[in-house]
């Protein structure tokens, strides 16, 4: 049996558009809780604090140093760490795609995951959107509203605002940017009522998303017997039965996904155990890491400037592997984005037996 401690930062549920928190991230690790216990000691021995925050360290000289020191150490055996992140603004667009784009699409025939043209027009799209900074920010809130409370009048505020750059508003001239947000407007425009009634709130969790992927990267080096420990004041914590469903071992065995984005299946964790924070040096540990994460990733992606403290961060952060994340990428191929191998299970059709094998027992 293996612990894993896992911990998160940026959660804002499904408010994807939230100024103040424009990146969620997950960081865990493969250690002992003695071993966490040591490392704590070692590099936060002379913190008063009896629990550690990332976010509390990181507003001193005096704990910026200590998290450096631990991120040197951690960085050595970065086997035993899986993190992974979200671009939230860029997540609702690639939310988007995946609920009003892709239905449409699969309803003439073509399978949009399919050598990763989500991935494809959800970058073409970002990148035209950058150059648009209050239009994308306007699209972006009317995608939110309807998605999240999916009506005619919403729907048609979504398609009045992509009118603006389809060439479907009056004295719109047409062009490639206009042939890219053709996709969404008129997936709105022909929606299937069936597709629709999928659309809401629920579809734009991303927390469980992450965290599955996250621990069946570790299903596939640690086997199936992991114990998980997480704060029971997360979110996660609070969505325990969706997430014990994902992770029952009932579950078939079964490879799920896209050429590189595949999951395995029973993803192996055999309890969850949501606990203290304060009792437990390993999710302490984990909420420093993600901390590191979270404000790298915000640097990156200029949602806030960096500084000295941040660049040494990025030192230590550069050529970290990532399990996953949901982030807009300079990558318009299915060669550049590495999706042009083999398909498997249909995600959407494998979470649906899932759920039905759950509500039948």
């Amino acid at each position: 049996m293996t612990d894993i401690f896992l911990d998160e930062s940026g959660y804002t549920g499904t408010d994807l558009l939230n100024p103040d928190q424009p990146v969620f991230a997950l960081a865990s690790l493969d250690l002992t809780e003695e071993e966490c216990k040591k490392l704590k000691s070692q590099f936060f021995g002379n913190c008063k604090a009896t629990e550690l925050k990332s976010t509390k360290l990181m507003r001193k000289p005096r704990g910026q140093h200590m998290i450096l020191k631990f991120l040197a150490e951690l960085k050595k055996q970065q086997e035993n760490t899986r993190i992974s992140y979200v671009h939230k603004p860029f997540g609702m667009l690639t939310k988007a795609v995946d609920w009003i784009v892709e239905p449409f699409m699969r309803r003439r025939g073509i399978n949009l995951y399919e050598q990763g043209g989500n991935l494809v027009l959800s970058n073409i799209m970002f990148k035209m959107l950058e150059s648009m900074p209050d239009y994308r920010d306007r699209l972006l809130k009317a995608l939110y509203d309807l998605m999240s409370d999916p009506r005619p009048d919403t729907a048609q505020a979504a398609m009045d605002v992509l009118a603006e750059k389809t060439g479907e508003a009056p004295n719109m001239r047409t062009g490639p940017v206009a042939e890219m947000f053709q996709h969404l407007y008129f997936a709105l425009l022909f929606m299937d009522p069936e597709d629709a009634s999928y659309l809401g709130k629920k579809n734009l969790e991303l927390c469980l998303t992450l965290a599955k992927s996250m621990m069946g990267s570790w299903s596939q080096k640690l086997g199936p017997s992991m114990v998980l420990y997480h704060d029971q004041s997360s979110n996660m914590a609070n969505q325990a039965d969706e997430w014990e469903a994902w992770v029952s071992p009932e579950v078939e065995d079964a490879v799920v996904g896209y050429d590189r984005r595949v999951e395995y299946f029973p993803i192996g964790v055999t309890e969850t155990k949501f606990v203290p924070s304060t009792d437990w040096a390993g999710i302490q540990l984990a909420d420093v890491l993600v901390g590191v994460v979270v404000r790298c990733i915000k640097v990156k992606y200029h949602f806030m400037e960096s500084d000295a403290f941040t660049d040494d961060l990025w030192e230590q952060f550069q050529g970290w592997s990532l399990c996953c994340f949901i982030g807009p990428e300079g990558k318009f191929t299915p060669e550049e984005l590495n999706t042009n191998g083999p398909m498997h299970m249909d995600p959407m059709k494998f979470g649906k037996k899932i759920f039905k094998m759950r509500g039948n027992r």
